[in-house]
C-alpha cells in the first residue's frame, strides 16, 4: 500500500487515459482502502495480508 501511489497514477494515465486530476483523486483513495483493510482485520482477528488479499479477490470478480 505505501508504494502504491506511484502504480495507480502511471496505470490511471498510461492505461486507462485518465487526466492528472482523476489520477490523483485515485492515488488519495489509497487513505481510504487501507482504512478498510486495517479496520476489517481488526475487527475479523486477521491479518492485515489475509483481509487486504480477500479484498483483492472480491474487486477483482465484481470487475469481471
Amino acid at each position: 500500500m505505501a508504494n502504491a501511489g506511484g502504480v495507480i497514477y502511471a496505470l490511471a494515465r498510461e492505461v486507462e487515459g485518465a487526466g492528472h486530476d482523476e489520477a490523483i483523486d485515485r492515488v488519495h483513495d489509497i487513505g481510504a482502502a487501507l482504512a478498510e483493510i486495517l479496520t476489517n482485520a481488526d475487527r475479523a482477528g486477521r491479518t492485515t495480508l489475509a483481509t487486504a488479499t480477500d479484498l483483492a479477490a472480491t474487486r477483482l470478480r465484481t470487475a469481471l
